[in-house]
């Protein structure tokens, strides 16, 4: 006869799992086994300790869960090898991703879309979804549907050397050196600023890269497009253009005030050799250290044409997560539960903290971790002022190479070696070929 094992043990027993279970802050992911999935990113040393740190955190309430982040090196090499994995059928579960790969990989159907992966496993409530600002939601649908999520988004502002400025006259009430505003103070600071002993040139009042983006956030902020939104039609051959694109030049060219640096303007700026630059907000940290406390600096909007204020909008920048769909149902389950965490408030707090980076949602400005660090770093909240004014570069699958052309070119005429009518007129031309292409 066998022995009935007594009900009140099972009981014990049955307690004893529940209230050690309690003690861990482990979640059951429902996961068989314990599941890999691989992150490809671009962020440098710094940037990857801060993404690092949130990755262990995540890890530690999710045992079955282990991501694996891979370096990729930068932006373009990222691009790269995406689209040699994805035609090879090698490629991540997930990874950072620019506006205009997202369209070429919904164009070949590799990706899952947010709204889909929130049906079904939850997450992203219509409360988490508002706490997100509409411009990183638009910037992240496409045909209505939320198809990423924002990851390291960042806004140009003119960072400007406080103690230049105020001897040249530019001061706030406080007696401190202020920012120009408009176009035309911007023009005049520039030239007041740059200092010349004989034929040298010892400090330039503005120092640009001879990139897209020295072009582009001026234009923006004159209310200027490159394309219509479906990328057929080129626009920023209009009268903005033009007049964004002379009076760039005319301040290299005509007034002598500009330096021109392929390499990041923190480096210049810190130590003297430009009093203005504009720059991501993800640079404060290193301008910070390139300062090294040797001038008072603030940043502030990039100046918009005179009685233009009201078309003015700021250019933003940065990638969003992605997850592609040729991977298992336990592997989208666990990337999804990732990218949740990576932008729920506590981990985008701790990610805008590290990073300088924009805040991917608007409670991530009232936690305690973000007020101390706007006590500690003023600068900052200029920064996270802009959320709502912000706009992003066009996402066609033509942008890749009509961009390229338009760094080329904009370089040519910062240089001098095209005129600004020139210059526009070429450049239309080229992306307009492009765009036939299509």
């Amino acid at each position: 006869m066998k022995k009935r094992f007594p009900a009140l043990y099972i009981l014990v027993f049955l307690f004893i799992i529940l209230l050690s279970s309690c003690k861990t802050n482990h979640r059951d992911d429902g996961l068989a086994q314990k599941v890999t999935i691989t992150f490809w990113h671009s962020m440098g040393l710094q940037h990857s300790k801060i993404l690092n740190g949130i990755i262990a955190d995540f890890e530690s309430q999710h045992p079955q869960i282990h991501v694996n982040p891979v370096y990729q090196g930068g932006y373009t090499q990222l691009l790269t090898n995406l689209t040699a994995s994805c035609t090879a059928g090698t490629n991540p579960v997930m990874s950072q991703m620019y506006e205009s790969w997202t369209t070429r990989f919904l164009d070949y159907d590799l990706l899952k879309n947010v709204d889909d992966l929130a049906k079904d496993y939850g997450g992203l409530s219509p409360e988490s979804r508002s706490d997100i600002p509409e411009v990183f939601i638009k910037d992240n649908s496409w045909n209505g549907k939320l198809v990423t999520l924002p990851f390291n988004k960042s806004a140009y502002m003119l960072f400007y050397n406080k103690d230049a400025l105020k001897k040249i006259g530019f001061v706030n009430e406080k007696g401190e050196g202020r920012p120009p505003v408009t176009w035309s103070e911007f023009r005049d600071a520039a030239l007041k600023m740059t200092q010349r002993e004989r034929t040298e040139v010892r400090q330039y009042g503005y120092g640009v890269r001879p990139f897209i983006e020295g072009f582009t956030y001026f234009l923006f902020r004159a209310g200027g497009q490159y394309l219509d939104s479906d990328g057929k039609k080129v626009l920023f051959a209009d009268e903005i253009g033009r007049m964004t694109l002379d009076y760039l030049v005319d301040m290299k060219v005509k007034d002598g005030s500009v330096y021109v640096e392929p390499g990041y303007l923190d480096t210049p700026f810190g130590a003297g050799r430009i009093a203005m630059c504009v720059n991501s907000t993800a640079s404060l940290p290193y301008t910070e250290k390139a300062v090294a406390g040797r001038f008072d600096w603030g940043i502030a909007p990039i100046p918009y044409p005179d009685g233009k204020e009201e078309s003015a909008r700021t250019l933003f920048q940065g990638t969003n997560i992605g997850i592609f769909k040729n991977h298992p149902d336990e592997k989208i389950v666990a990337a999804w539960k990732f990218i949740s965490f990576l932008t729920d408030t506590k981990s985008a707090t701790a990610w805008s903290v590290g990073t300088g980076y924009l805040p991917i949602r608007y409670s991530v400005m009232q936690t305690e971790m973000m007020q101390d660090y706007l006590k500690k770093n003023p600068r900052y909240s200029s920064a996270a002022a802009l959320l709502d004014n912000g706009i992003f570069e066009p996402r066609v699958l033509t942008w890749e190479p009509v961009r390229t052309v338009i760094t080329d070119y904009f370089e040519a005429a910062l240089n001098g070696r095209r005129s600004s009518e020139e210059t526009i007129n070429a450049m239309k031309e080229k992306c307009e070929k492009i765009i036939r292409t299509f």
